[in-house]
């Protein structure tokens, strides 16, 4: 009778033992998914992302009113074309012409900062506008600086692209899901999660080459 009693014990506890190791095998997955998500996250992040150069400028005005400035620049490359002007988030009528590039601004007494963007590929000409470039005042450009942007090439380059081209473009192994949000819509790519999954969420927030704000949600499960 007491063999039985040690018997029973004995694959009791055996029987607890093999199911707190088979339980804490699925809890140890977690870690590795959110580590995952992250992977791809990046992986996205480092597709849609392009170089782009800000070049500060600022105007010391001693009136206030629409004013057209303008600012000499060697543009490497292509990237002439992609050029934008803004102050602040705005983007300002521009025109180029030649190492030249113009825009209109509404001035403030005082200081005006103002900030021209570019980034080296082939696009249709942004500064087109037409204004009147007489009397236009000179303002000296300061030192570039290197900032990443998210591209809308970029974007609809993979929007374009077969699902799985693209995830083996990326070099990734698992379905995931990317939802962009921009102007406060939103356009999802990549496969739906399945029901009854645990679905982990890497949000990231970005700029675009036009100054708008854009969250990019890379969901895996």
């Amino acid at each position: 009778m007491n063999i039985d009693w040690i018997i029973a014990i004995a694959l009791f506890l055996i029987f607890v033992s093999w199911s707190f190791v088979y339980y804490m095998g699925f809890f140890s997955i977690t870690p590795d998914m959110r580590a995952g998500v992250e992977g791809i996250s990046d992986k996205v992040m480092d597709f849609l992302s392009i170089d782009v150069y800000d070049v500060p400028a600022v105007f010391n005005s001693t009136e206030v009113g629409s004013r057209v400035l303008y600012m000499d620049f060697s543009w490497p490359g292509y990237s002439k074309n992609s050029t934008r002007i803004f102050s602040g988030n705005q983007s300002l009528p521009c025109y180029i012409s030649g190492n030249r590039v113009y825009w209109q601004a509404d001035l403030i007494q005082g200081e005006n900062k103002f900030e021209m963007r570019y980034y080296d590929e082939n696009v249709s000409l942004f500064c087109n506008s037409s204004f009147s470039l007489a009397n236009a005042t000179q303002v000296i450009p300061w030192v570039s600086e290197k900032n990443k942007a998210i591209s809308q090439t970029k974007i609809n380059q993979m929007l374009a692209t077969n699902f799985y081209s693209f995830r083996n473009l990326l070099g990734i192994s698992q379905d995931f899901r990317v939802e962009l949000e921009i102007n406060n819509v939103t356009t999802g790519y990549g496969t739906t999660p399945p029901l009854g999954y645990d679905v982990y969420v890497k949000e990231t927030h970005g700029i675009k080459e036009d100054n708008n704000v854009v969250k990019i949600r890379v969901l895996t499960w």
